[in-house]
């Protein structure tokens, strides 16, 4: 009987073992299922995205902003004490150092002009400058303007635009004006006049026409100097240069989001590249961007225990009216049970630029 109870002894201890075994690796596997699921949660960041984020925040954001300088130092002390970072513990340290505002910025949709209609003003006018670009092709002139039409052509938003960047002008010198640069730039017709706004008050250019404006650059700022005067060949030159280097940026380097700052004339003047996890803390420190579509800037407000707020171009602003200025998107942080707008806007162009 002792070799039976002996066998039946050593079948229970390692039927004991094969249970703690199986205990012992549930256990392990859910620990692992654990960090694992923390590893998700927590995203890593580059010490290159962190860096990009503190050089892109200037001289003049110090002496506006005081606390950037504490948030940086801070910043840069996490990056010293570590060689792995996380987005939310960068983010964090930013968000500790937001100043607390003075007055409420509730969520609200703005009241504007709409963009439609202002499409409309704009395709009225080219229209004008398709017939003035007609007429010249047949008669080797411009028809002479017709006094009459001088009282409805003030309410027009371009000419508004133009006289706030200090251009004065009618619709039918515009429409001249028009036939005259599309012919420098080479396009076969009138230059869009929603580009001329561009052009002269330095913003991004948002056009099918690019390639042209780049080519024939200097025969535009040529025109332009002796028309309009040598500042405004100077903006020229601005808004050709930036544009074309961030075309480049999207089309050699694949980049999909930039700084950016809201330009004095209207429109938007965009800066360095950033990676997407860049973008994000730039907008959580209240700064602009501008990714080269909607959905893309969507990516950048989308945050955890944010949200979010779209908004059409504001196209009348305190300096008068502003026709290059872009969609974007805000963030929005709750603070009393309330949503509140932050600062910065999240630029995007309305046809996809990449």
């Amino acid at each position: 009987m002792a070799p039976v109870v002996q066998t039946k002894y050593v079948m229970k201890k390692l039927l004991w073992v094969k249970l703690l075994l199986i205990f012992g690796l549930f256990f392990s596997n859910s620990n692992n299922a654990f960090a694992n699921e923390e590893i998700v949660e927590k995203e890593q960041i580059q010490r290159s995205d962190i860096e990009a984020f503190i050089t892109g925040i200037t001289e003049e954001d110090f002496e506006e902003k005081p606390h950037r300088i504490q948030m940086v130092e801070e910043i840069k002390d996490y990056m010293n004490e570590h060689d792995v970072y996380y987005f939310e513990d960068v983010a964090s340290i930013i968000d500790k150092h937001q100043p607390t505002r003075t007055s409420n910025m509730k969520a609200k949709q703005s009241e504007d002009i709409d963009y439609n209609d202002l499409q409309e003003d704009f395709a009225r006018i080219d229209a004008l400058a398709q017939e003035y670009y007609e007429y010249y092709q047949i008669h080797q002139s411009f028809p002479e303007e017709d006094m009459t039409l001088r009282s409805s052509m003030s309410e027009s938003a371009a000419i508004k635009a133009l006289g706030n960047a200090g251009l004065k002008m009618t619709e039918r010198q515009l429409a001249a004006r028009l036939v005259t640069l599309g012919a420098l730039a080479a396009i076969d017709g009138p230059l869009p006049v929603g580009d001329f706004v561009a052009l002269v008050t330095g913003a991004i250019i948002v056009s099918e026409y690019l390639d042209n404006y780049i080519e024939n650059q200097a025969a535009l700022e040529r025109n332009i100097r002796e028309n309009e005067g040598r500042s405004y060949a100077r903006v020229i030159t601005d808004s050709v240069t930036m544009t074309s280097e961030i075309a480049d940026e999207i089309k050699k380097n694949n980049v999909k989001h930039f700084r950016a700052r809201l330009n004095s004339s209207g429109g938007v003047l965009v800066t360095t590249p950033l990676s997407l996890t860049a973008a994000k803390l730039a907008a959580k420190n209240e700064e602009e961007t501008f990714s080269v579509r909607k959905s893309l800037a969507k990516e950048v407000v989308t945050q955890t225990g944010y949200e979010t707020m779209q908004h059409d171009p504001h196209h009348i602003s305190s300096r008068g009216i502003r026709p290059a200025n872009l969609p974007h998107y805000h963030m929005l942080k709750k603070k009393n049970n309330n949503w509140e707008q932050m600062g910065g806007h999240h630029f995007y162009p309305w046809k996809s630029m990449g």
